[in-house]
């Protein structure tokens, strides 16, 4: 099959296509363009945070049925978010998000998106910084040790 074949071709919304290093591919949905076909905004918010967040942090700690038994009391609600803009994103395209933590700090850590075509066109960059915080008294935690062991391989930058 060509690449122009399967840019056609009906696939998921998003799926994961390599875990090493960690690789969601995303397509483009109507919904998330404005009336010039291109990605509006806000709406990258949703492939990074959704597509490339969740899946990646799901296999880091487990996934929804299972993260609550390893990691207890922790949270890691986003405290940033930094995005660039390479080249338009338009409905239908397929963009590949590679995730990969890009900084591990006291309490917060980094996981970088880099969006690329599938023919490794630069799309966009982003990074989310995420910080670590405990149930009940709502407080920032230290970054759990397992998780920085975790991030080790996916390490980048």
């Amino acid at each position: 099959m060509t690449e122009t074949d399967f840019e056609t071709r009906a696939i998921p919304i998003e799926q994961i296509i390599s875990l090493q290093p960690f690789v969601v591919r995303r397509r483009i949905r109507f919904g998330d363009c404005d009336p010039a076909g291109i990605v509006y905004t806000p709406c990258f918010l949703d492939p990074i945070s959704t597509s490339a967040w969740d899946l990646f942090m799901a296999e880091m700690i487990g996934g929804y049925g299972d993260r609550d038994k390893q990691v207890e009391g922790l949270d890691t609600p986003a405290k940033a978010v930094n995005m660039v803009f390479h080249s338009p994103v338009r409905y239908g395209d397929l963009v590949d998000l590679e995730v990969y933590c890009s900084g591990i700090g006291n309490t917060t850590f980094e996981v970088s998106v880099a969006g690329r075509g599938l023919d490794g066109t630069p799309r966009f960059d982003s990074t989310l910084t995420a910080i670590c915080v405990a149930h009940g008294p709502y407080r920032s935690i230290a970054v759990p040790e397992y998780l920085k062991q975790r991030f080790q391989p996916y390490m980048r930058g």
